[in-house]
């Protein structure tokens, strides 16, 4: 309970004018969306005071104008290459 008291207020810090970044959080488990892998890397910057467990973590592209099939990330996050999460995952 105290780690979501705490981190409540990181979180409107950090999406504070980022309308194209946004953070959803349950108990302890954190998504990062973003429309650029940029705006990904920028996220994960300012929120690297949290120990990330990169076993744990996948990508998955997603397009609202049609099915795209899954991509894999075109850059490493943070120098770690994620897992490509795959259609149907």
């Amino acid at each position: 309970m105290l780690f979501n008291i705490a981190i409540n207020d990181i979180f409107k810090i950090v999406q504070e004018g980022r309308e194209s970044k946004v953070i959803h959080a349950f108990a302890d488990d954190l998504v990062l969306l973003a429309k650029l892998s940029d705006e990904l890397q920028e996220l994960l910057q300012i929120s690297m005071a949290l120990e990330v467990n990169w076993n744990k973590c996948a990508t998955v592209h997603i397009s609202g104008l049609a099915s795209v099939g899954s991509h894999p990330t075109s850059s490493p996050i943070d120098g770690h290459s994620l897992k490509t999460l795959e259609d149907g995952e």
